[in-house]
């Protein structure tokens, strides 16, 4: 299979983004290359969480998360901080929210999907998410999952 290939996919899995929204709002997300801080709109459903520049603006880029998908808070690096890894991906996503509170909120939903993942790979993650996290918004997307694609920039495409 080409790169080209494998590119083509997995940007078509990026604008098919599938789930119920579980959490949304605004992340400062640190950038792969410059390492500059910039402010995105963020989405977290069942596997993954999808970055945008706006909320109606195609996504920039998509973090796919499963069972070994591991958040860790900096908030000692940089004030509400917290970071996303996983050991078949060698990208670390650095992001920070605006206060305490939100910090908290994105840091439990995120490790809430990961628990559930892990317990079925997100069966019934749907439901009892929602349920578990208060203000979650119950719009989706139409589309499917991809479980071979775990991260796409798509400016680079």
């Amino acid at each position: 299979m080409s790169i080209l290939t494998i590119l083509i996919s997995c940007y078509r899995e990026i604008m098919k983004l599938d789930g119920e929204k579980i959490k949304v709002g605004y992340l400062i997300k640190k950038g792969a290359v410059r390492k500059n801080w910039t402010t995105r709109y963020c989405v977290l459903r069942s596997d993954s969480i999808a970055y945008y520049k706006a909320p109606n603006d195609p996504p920039k880029g998509v973090i796919w998360l499963d069972s070994e998908t591991r958040v860790t808070n900096l908030d000692a690096k940089k004030k509400f901080s917290f970071t996303l890894t996983q050991p078949h991906n060698t990208r670390e996503y650095w992001l920070a929210a605006a206060d305490p509170k939100e910090h908290n909120m994105w840091m439990d939903a995120i490790r809430k999907v990961i628990e559930e993942r892990k317990s079925g790979d997100g069966v019934g993650l749907r439901s009892s998410t929602s349920a578990a996290l208060s203000g979650a918004p119950e719009a989706s997307d139409a589309g499917e999952d991809s479980s071979w694609v775990y991260c796409c920039d798509t400016k680079k495409m």
